[in-house]
């Protein structure tokens, strides 16, 4: 005697002689197994989605601690705390410690931050800023707010 494994109604016989491999007794079963595996498979893909926003949120929260470390160095710089040297050195720490952390979470450098301690525009110093937006840290020229718009993104999350 075979039994649905929905309804555990019994499976008729000439059901078992067209499918003989059944374990469902009708096309109501068959339709409602369906159901329950669409709604499986969408809650599988939400889960997939929120474990994927969870490690971003995870890799974020990491990188936008020290959003203005940067910042902070060129301030020193500005007001003759540090030598350029030391800002360059230290921009060069700050680009390394991101790349060190991005690739920590599978993601990538797309181009060598060290060619861009100056602006490739009007050659002033260059610095790290975080992007809200885009949830990610750029190279920017120092005098953005004269007019310059200079800026680069060479780090991927992704």
């Amino acid at each position: 005697m075979n039994t649905c494994v929905v309804c555990d109604k019994e499976i008729p016989e000439a059901r078992l002689k067209i499918l003989p491999d059944t374990n469902l007794c009708s096309a109501k079963c068959v339709e409602t197994t369906k159901d329950k595996i669409e709604v499986l498979e969408e809650k599988i893909q939400k889960n997939k989605i929120e474990e994927i926003n969870q490690i971003k949120r995870v890799k974020i929260k990491e990188l936008y601690q020290k959003k203005n470390s940067c910042i902070f160095l060129y301030k020193k710089f500005q007001n003759n705390q540090i030598s350029e040297d030391e800002y360059i050195s230290g921009f060069k720490t700050f680009t390394w410690w991101i790349k060190e952390i991005v690739e920590k979470h599978g993601g990538h450098l797309i181009d060598t931050p060290t060619k861009y301690t100056r602006c490739l525009k009007c050659f002033s110093l260059a610095i790290v800023l975080w992007s809200g937006k885009n949830n990610n840290y750029f190279i920017g020229c120092t005098k953005f707010y004269k007019g310059c718009k200079w800026a680069k993104s060479i780090w991927s999350l992704e």
